[in-house]
């Protein structure tokens, strides 16, 4: 049987490769990534967390080593068969890019959504079915099918580019930056919609955030980059615990997180490893109930 996820094994990756002096924007990036995962992706600007997702993505051919998707090398393609077997495994990948809501070029919303089932020449019916169940999933209702994009709010052009991608049912989901510009209801409706994506289609889903509290909050596992070089791949507990290499990496602990920390400092008896604000809550009622 196949290793089912996404391996990636000694990936270096340079940009303008074919210059006297290229750029390197990743060196030896080694990671797996299971099925079924929520991976948050941080770093300071210019970490490579980007060219990291598109290498992931198969959009982006690494300089050297390997990615595989279920058992299946994406970018080692020698013949005909193993071409055909690559673009399969790429079609399980589906990646939204940060502001995607301006790659939104067709006239109305049910045609956005249509494109990429089109391409991939399904029938009328089944291009049908999954605009109607992309845009459930998304929370778009129906009556938007013929309206034009450009008429929607912030919130809804990011949903209906999701729905786009999510309308070739991926296996596996990157954003980009998904929250980034987005009102506070937008951008919870966004770390909804992953967690919903997560539980009831099982999808898995990296996401690339400058939001400490967007990944503690949902992420079961965090990506650290710095300078194009993996840092840790590890629990969100296990790294927002380690005070060292978040300095590291120019990183900083959820609100909340620093907040009880605060608190504990003042002497007040109290737990604070809080990675969510409810759960902060929480430990304030308790330290103060006694």
């Amino acid at each position: 049987m196949k290793d089912m996820g996404i391996e990636i094994k000694n990936v270096d990756f340079f940009y303008d490769d074919n210059l006297i002096t290229p750029h390197q924007s990743l060196f030896d990036i080694n990671l797996s990534i299971k099925e079924g995962e929520i991976i948050g992706i941080a770093g300071k600007t210019g970490s490579g967390k980007s060219t990291l997702a598109e290498v992931i993505a198969g959009l982006s051919r690494p300089s050297r080593g390997q990615v595989t998707v279920d058992g299946v090398d994406i970018y080692g393609v020698r013949n005909r068969e193993e071409s055909r077997l690559a673009r399969e495994a790429k079609r399980k990948i589906g990646m939204v890019f940060q502001y995607a809501e301006y790659q939104l070029f067709e006239e109305t919303v049910e045609r956005d959504i249509a494109f990429a089932p089109k391409e991939m020449m399904f029938s009328k019916k089944t291009v049908e079915e999954r605009v109607n169940r992309a845009m459930e999933l998304v929370g778009l209702n129906k009556n938007m099918k013929n309206r034009p994009p450009y008429n929607l709010s912030g919130g809804e052009k990011r949903r209906v580019a999701i729905a786009g991608i999510l309308a070739f049912s991926p296996k596996y989901l990157i954003l980009d930056e998904p929250m980034v510009g987005l009102d506070a209801k937008g951008q919870r409706d966004i770390l909804n919609l992953m967690l919903k994506l997560n539980r009831e289609e099982n999808s898995t889903i990296l996401f690339i955030s400058h939001s400490m509290e967007n990944i503690a909050e949902i992420a079961h596992k965090m990506i650290v980059m710095k300078d194009g070089r993996l840092i840790v791949a590890d629990s969100v507990y296990n790294v927002f615990s380690d005070k060292e290499l978040l300095k590291t990496a120019g990183l900083k602990r959820p609100k909340i997180w620093e907040f009880l920390d605060r608190l504990k400092s003042c002497g007040i008896d109290i737990e604070s490893d809080a990675l969510s604000e409810e759960e902060g809550v929480n430990r304030i009622v308790s330290a103060v109930n006694g």
